[in-house]
């Protein structure tokens, strides 16, 4: 079952707390292995915190790619629709 960072309004909360202490908020989806997709970011000085569709939307975003296939993963990757960061 895919997790994703801010699905629950604890961690939403945690991330305004961190915006308001001058940090930055990074949502990610995962399936807790080893497939982790940056979703969303922003620092305070961008906005204060995601809004309602935004928080609604990101799982969906999230099951999406987690859903995606070693192939269709390969393929999204050399066609510029994902990016891969690496340490």
């Amino acid at each position: 079952m895919p997790t994703w960072a801010g699905t629950s309004t604890r961690s939403a909360s945690r991330c305004q707390d961190e915006i308001r202490s001058g940090g930055a908020c990074t949502l990610v989806g995962a399936d807790l292995g080893n497939r982790w997709f940056f979703l969303f970011g922003f620092e305070k000085n961008e906005r204060d915190n995601i809004d309602a569709s935004e928080l609604a939307a990101l799982p969906a975003v999230a099951r999406a790619l987690l859903d995606l296939q070693p192939k269709q993963l390969d393929q999204a990757l050399a066609a510029g629709e994902l990016m891969e960061i690496e340490k």
